[in-house]
């Protein structure tokens, strides 16, 4: 029990509780409610047989990093400096030094035009505090000619588009192209940061070393 009350102590005390600014991660899920995937399958002749399936109930992910000074003050579509940014819908990713990178720039509010909610050429797409948190999304991320994209509507929920690759030779085709537009509800995510955790797990220690005094007693 001594041991138990004594590790308890040792990570409260470890931890900082100075507010400081520190790494925040957030995770996207997006659950296909409408539209199709196109699957592009070689053939051993070397011809591609494209073949469309129901995506209705895929679950695509993505995640972004920000400063947590960030959420310090509540606002409606405000722009910010992403430390990282990645969704992937089959092979389509848009993301920050990606292989296959299908990002060309983000939808969202732009220096020229602040309150914008789709503007080409945008920082970030545009979030919404709320309590300092992220409640919800505006605008997208798009690629090439604005093909693939994905759009964020209405705060919870998205449409996107894949883009079928150009290619010189059929044996290019690897895997799955989402080439359909699909529609769906969209999560945002907190991960809870490195310092929550051991505070969590620095007050359960403690909470366990009091009941088994009390037991003993």
């Amino acid at each position: 029990m001594r041991r138990l009350f004594a590790l308890a102590v040792s990570v409260l005390a470890c931890t900082p509780f100075v507010a400081s600014a520190v790494p925040i991660t957030y995770q996207l899920q997006f659950t296909v409610t409408s539209g199709s995937v196109e699957s592009a399958i070689v053939q051993p002749d070397g011809s591609v047989v494209f073949n469309q399936t129901s995506a209705v109930g895929n679950t695509y992910f993505g995640s972004f990093g920000l400063d947590s000074s960030f959420l310090s003050t509540d606002g409606m579509n405000r722009s910010a400096t992403l430390d990282f940014f990645s969704i992937q819908m089959e092979d389509n990713i848009w993301g920050f030094n990606s292989t296959n990178n299908s990002l060309v720039g983000f939808r969202g509010p732009t220096l020229s035009n602040p309150g914008c909610t789709a503007c080409v050429g945008a920082l970030s797409p545009g979030f919404d505090i709320l309590n300092g948190d992220i409640v919800a999304l505006h605008g997208g991320v798009y690629g090439m000619f604005d093909v693939p994209f994905v759009d964020f509507l209405a705060g919870d929920t998205f449409e996107a588009l894949g883009g079928r690759l150009s290619v010189a030779s059929s044996s290019q085709y690897v895997g799955t192209r989402q080439n359909q537009t699909v529609l769906g509800s969209m999560r945002i995510v907190r991960i809870p940061e490195p310092g929550s955790a051991l505070v969590l797990f620095g007050l359960g220690a403690f909470g366990l070393a009091l009941v088994e005094r009390r037991v003993r007693r």
